[in-house]
C-alpha cells in the first residue's frame, strides 16, 4: 500500500508549483525531503547567495531525488510536476517562500478538495521535531515487527534529524 503526497511550493510572487510523490508520502520520509528543500530555500535568502530564488532551489532539490535502481530498472525520480493536487493525496506539504522566512505548512488524512484549508504552519525547527516524533513511532513499530519476524531485523531504523 502506498502513501501519496503532494508538495506545493509558492514563490515570492504567490505563484505555486505542485509536485507529487506516489509512495512514502508520510512525514518520516517525504517530510524529511520537504524539510531539506525548505532549509536550502531558506539559506538562499542570504545576501551572499543571490543566484536562484528560494522556490527554484526547493523545486530543484525535490526533483533531483531519485529512488535507487533495482534489478529491473534504473534510478527513477521520486517527485514529478503535476498541475494540481490529486484527490487521493494523503499528505499535503506546502513550502511557503512568499516572505523573507520559509515556512512549511502540513496536513494529513484522506484528502478531498479542502486540504489547503486544513494546513497547519510550522517553523523549520517545529517541523523537524514533528518528523522526529514520527520517526520514533516508526522505529518502535519496526522493533516490534522485527521481534516477530526476523526478516525485518535487518532494516535500519530511521535516524533522528539534527538541528
Amino acid at each position: 500500500m502506498t502513501t501519496q503526497a503532494t508538495v506545493k511550493i509558492t514563490n515570492a510572487d504567490a505563484h505555486s508549483i505542485y509536485l507529487d510523490r506516489y509512495a512514502d508520502g508520510f512525514l518520516a520520509v517525504t517530510g524529511a525531503d520537504v524539510l531539506k528543500a525548505a532549509q536550502l530555500a531558506y539559506s538562499s535568502l542570504s545576501p551572499h547567495c543571490p543566484h536562484n530564488p528560494p522556490d527554484v532551489i526547493a523545486i530543484n532539490y525535490l526533483l533531483s531525488q531519485l529512488a535507487p535502481p533495482t534489478p529491473f530498472q534504473g534510478a527513477t525520480p521520486l517527485y514529478r510536476l503535476i498541475a494540481a493536487p490529486d484527490l487521493d493525496t494523503e499528505h499535503f506539504y506546502h513550502i511557503d517562500c512568499t516572505d523573507r522566512f520559509t515556512f512549511i505548512n502540513y496536513a494529513a488524512g484522506f484528502i478531498a478538495t479542502d486540504i489547503e484549508d486544513r494546513l497547519y504552519p510550522y517553523t523549520l525547527e517545529q517541523f523537524r521535531d514533528l518528523i522526529n516524533e514520527q520517526r520514533d513511532t516508526c522505529n518502535e513499530a519496526l522493533a516490534k515487527i522485527a521481534a516477530i519476524d526476523p526478516y525485518y531485523a535487518a532494516l535500519d531504523p530511521f535516524p533522528q534529524l539534527q538541528p
